[in-house]
């Protein structure tokens, strides 16, 4: 009698208010990446939550994934493979598979990461029960280099288990913007149209992905835990930041049009949000690529300070400000 009563207790966790099981799709995008693609189909296949599906996006890799791939997945109902033939970049591929996607919601699972058995069956827990939360992230991630490990962005403990909006919550658009460690309602990003930039390359599209995410005004919710692994290494976007300039800029560039398409008239969080990705990037790039970076920033700003945002620190409003005032040579 008290195992029946468990098992009704688990498929109604498991069911929505309307009646139907609620469902993840986890897109995984792909370029070249044989020497992780065995690592990352295990550690999907061992998720022990039955109400995901796993979107492979090849996106026109040179090497053996694709084929590492198929061999891998050929027996797993749960597994699609999609194969772009020429590389589009990681915005792309990740829209692509949004697109093709069945779930409730979706996530984004990065193959050189690692992650436990119930990452997802955790996240749709929490969907169950928090049906207002359009986003449902982790508290931080594991960052792993070198066979060290440490835990990285996370927040106060009065922040998770309750569902906030983004001002609520402002530390959320500070920090990495870590897409990977959470899911979104697929619903909510269609009807807001929440996207990636499609620019070529891994091209930091994730953090122009958050100023979209912003301004759809999500309600979200911290589950007071960290379980995903991210792994650090030389074959990643950031080791070739020279490369990534021009991209970089057309993501901004691509950022603006569509907050303008969408008739916002706040600018302020995006242009800080370009503030803070360019900080960082002056201190990887050439001198060439510095001056690049300065005249695309100038170019947003218009030489104009806005102070108004609430989400930026004070410290950051005055970094931005005299980053704005002063007279570089562009």
């Amino acid at each position: 009698m008290i195992e029946k009563t468990e098992r009704r207790l688990e498929i109604l966790r498991k069911t929505a208010w309307w009646g139907t099981e609620m469902k993840i799709s986890v897109i995984v995008p792909f370029y070249n990446m044989e020497a992780f693609a065995a690592r990352a189909v295990s550690s999907l296949k061992n998720q022990d939550e039955p109400n995901v599906e796993f979107i492979l996006v090849n996106d026109g890799s040179t090497d053996n994934t694709l084929s590492i791939l198929q061999n891998l997945c050929a027996k797993d109902e749960r597994f699609q493979i999609l194969n772009i033939e020429e590389n589009q970049g990681y915005g792309r591929a990740v829209n692509v598979g949004i697109q093709q996607s069945k779930g409730d919601f979706w996530g984004i699972f990065e193959p050189d990461d690692v992650l436990p058995p119930d990452f997802y069956s955790t996240l749709l827990k929490s969907a169950n029960t928090f049906q207002q939360a359009d986003v449902i992230r982790y508290n931080g991630i594991f960052c792993e280099e070198k066979g060290f490990s440490k835990r990285l962005y996370h927040w106060e403990e009065e922040f998770a288990g309750k569902v906030l909006d983004k001002y609520a919550l402002k530390r959320f658009w500070h920090s990495h913007p870590s897409v990977f460690n959470g899911i979104y309602r697929k619903s909510f990003t269609l009807q807001k149209s929440v996207f990636f930039c499609e620019t070529p390359g891994a091209s930091f599209q994730d953090a122009m992905f958050m100023v979209s995410l912003f301004y759809a005004n999500p309600s979200i919710l911290i589950i007071n835990e960290v379980k995903y692994r991210y792994t650090l290494h030389s074959g990643q976007s950031i080791a070739f930041a020279n490369e990534k300039v021009d991209v970089v800029i057309q993501n901004w560039e691509k950022e603006k049009e569509w907050i303008g398409a969408n008739a916002f008239k706040d600018f302020e969080f995006f242009l800080y949000k370009v503030f803070i990705q360019m900080e960082s990037l002056l201190k990887k790039v050439s001198p060439e690529n510095q001056k690049k970076l300065l005249k695309a920033f100038k170019t947003f700003t218009h030489g104009k300070v806005y102070l108004h945002n609430p989400i930026p620190t004070g410290k950051q409003k005055m970094k931005y400000a005299l980053r704005v005032l002063r007279k570089e040579q562009v």
